[in-house]
C-alpha cells in the first residue's frame, strides 16, 4: 500500500518503486474523475431537492474525503522515493570514489614497492668488498630518506580521502561496494605492510653492512648469543626492552638511554599474544655488531698498539709475537714499514691504510715527527725516537 514502509538498497529498487508507483497513479486519476462526476449527480439532487439516496453505501464527504487522504498518500510516496533515488545515487557515487580513492592507494604503494626495489635492489654485501659495501652504504642511505618523518606522514596521507569516503559510507550503513574489492581495512593493511617492507629492507642492509665491516670470531659470536640467552627471562627467543638494556650492559656496552631507546625502537617488532615489543636473536647481533663497528676506528688502532707499545710510536717484531697468533704475525709484519732504522716497525701508516686516510705527517699523540735525514745526521735521526718513547 501507499503507507508501507520501505527500505531500499540500491538505484535499481528505487527506480523500480518509482516504476510500481507511476502504474497506480492511471488508477488514481480514473478513480479521481469517477469522483468529479458523483459530484456533479450530487449537485443535480440537490437542485431537485432530493437530499437522501437510499441506494448509496457511502456519502459525497466520505469519498472526497478518502479521495484527498489516497492523493495525499500518492505525492507522499512518490516524493519519499524521489529522495530515496537521489540518497541511492549519493551513496552510489561515494561507493565509486571509494573504489577510485583506492586504487590511487593501491598505484602508490606499487609505486614505492618499485621505488624501493630501484634504490635498495636484493645485492649482497660482502666483506672485503669495498664497491658492494659502498652500494650497501648508498641504499642505507636512500631508505633512510624513506623512514623521515615527512615520508612516514606522506604515505599516512594516502589513507585520508579514503577514509573521509569510508566514514560516510559507515554512517550510511554500507558495507559492500559492487565497484572495488577493497575495504578501509585492507588499505590500512597495504600501507601497514609497505611500512614494514621499509624497516625490514633497512635492518637487512644495516645487518648486512654490520657484518661486512665488522668480522667476529666464533668465540665473539657465542659471546653474543650467550648474553642474548641469559637475560632472555621468558625463553621466547626475544627480549623485551628491559632485558634488552640488560643484554647490552652484560656485554659492556654503556649506551645512554637515549641510544638505548632509539637502538630498540629500530629493531623492535610485536610478539605474542599481547604485541609487546622485542628483538629477536639476529637483530641482536646486528645491534652488537655495529657498536664493535662503532668502537672499530683508526684512532682505536692507533690506540692498541700504543698499549703494546707503552705509548712509542713503532711497535717491535718481539711485541707483536707477544699479542698476536702466530698465524697472523707474518702478515702484519709484512704490511709494517721500519720506524727511522732498527728501531721497530712503524704502526701509523699501517693503520692509517686499513681505514683508507692518508698517513698523518704528525705521530697521533702529538709529538713532532723526525726529522729529515738530509738536515741531520743519521745517528741523530735514530736517537730521535727513542728520546719520544722516553
Amino acid at each position: 500500500t501507499l503507507t508501507e514502509v520501505f527500505a531500499l538498497d540500491s538505484i535499481s529498487e528505487a527506480e523500480a518503486s518509482l516504476a510500481e508507483l507511476r502504474e497506480f497513479g492511471a488508477p488514481l486519476a480514473e478513480n479521481e474523475a469517477e469522483l468529479s462526476a458523483i459530484e456533479a449527480f450530487h449537485a443535480e439532487m440537490l437542485e431537485m431537492g432530493i437530499l437522501k439516496n437510499q441506494y448509496a453505501r457511502f456519502s459525497l464527504e466520505g469519498l472526497q474525503q478518502t479521495m484527498v487522504q489516497c492523493r495525499k498518500a500518492y505525492e507522499d510516496r512518490q516524493a519519499d522515493l524521489q529522495a530515496a533515488l537521489a540518497t541511492q545515487k549519493a551513496i552510489d557515487a561515494l561507493k565509486r570514489d571509494f573504489a577510485a580513492a583506492a586504487d590511487e592507494v593501491l598505484d602508490f604503494v606499487a609505486r614505492q614497492k618499485q621505488s624501493l626495489e630501484e634504490v635498495a635492489p636484493a645485492t649482497p654485501i660482502l666483506p672485503d668488498d669495498s664497491a658492494s659495501i659502498a652500494k650497501g652504504k648508498q641504499m642505507l642511505t636512500a631508505l633512510e630518506s624513506h623512514m623521515s618523518s615527512k615520508a612516514r606522514e606522506t604515505r599516512a596521507a594516502q589513507l585520508r580521502t579514503v577514509s573521509s569516503i569510508s566514514d560516510k559510507l559507515l554512517e550510511s550503513a554500507e558495507l559492500d561496494n559492487p565497484y572495488t574489492r577493497q575495504t578501509m581495512t585492507s588499505l590500512e593493511t597495504y600501507i601497514s605492510q609497505l611500512e614494514k617492507v621499509i624497516r625490514d629492507k633497512h635492518s637487512f642492509i644495516e645487518a648486512q653492512l654490520a657484518r661486512a665491516q665488522v668480522a667476529i670470531s666464533q668465540e665473539q659470536y657465542d659471546e653474543i648469543t650467550k648474553a642474548f640467552g641469559h637475560f632472555d627471562k621468558h625463553t621466547n627467543g626475544q627480549l623485551n626492552r628491559l632485558e634488552f638494556s640488560g643484554a647490552l650492559k652484560g656485554m659492556g656496552f654503556e649506551l645512554s638511554e637515549q641510544e638505548e631507546e632509539e637502538a630498540f625502537t629500530k629493531s623492535a617488532k610485536p610478539n605474542g599474544a599481547d604485541a609487546e615489543l622485542s628483538i629477536a636473536l639476529d637483530d641482536f647481533v646486528t645491534i652488537v655488531l655495529q657498536q664493535y663497528k662503532e668502537g672499530d676506528t683508526q684512532e682505536a688502532l692507533l690506540t692498541a698498539f700504543r698499549t703494546v707499545t707503552d705509548g712509542k710510536d713503532f711497535v717491535t717484531v718481539e711485541q707483536v709475537k707477544q699479542y698476536m697468533p702466530e698465524a697472523e704475525v707474518s702478515y702484519l709484519v709484512s704490511r709494517l714499514t721500519l720506524h727511522d732504522g732498527d728501531h721497530g716497525l712503524d704502526f701509523a701508516p699501517f693503520a692509517a691504510n686499513v681505514y683508507g686516510q692518508p698517513t698523518p705527517a704528525v705521530p697521533a699523540d702529538g709529538a713532532a715527527a723526525p726529522a729529515e735525514k738530509d738536515d741531520a745526521p743519521a745517528e741523530d735521526d735514530a736517537a730521535a725516537p727513542a728520546e719520544d718513547g722516553a
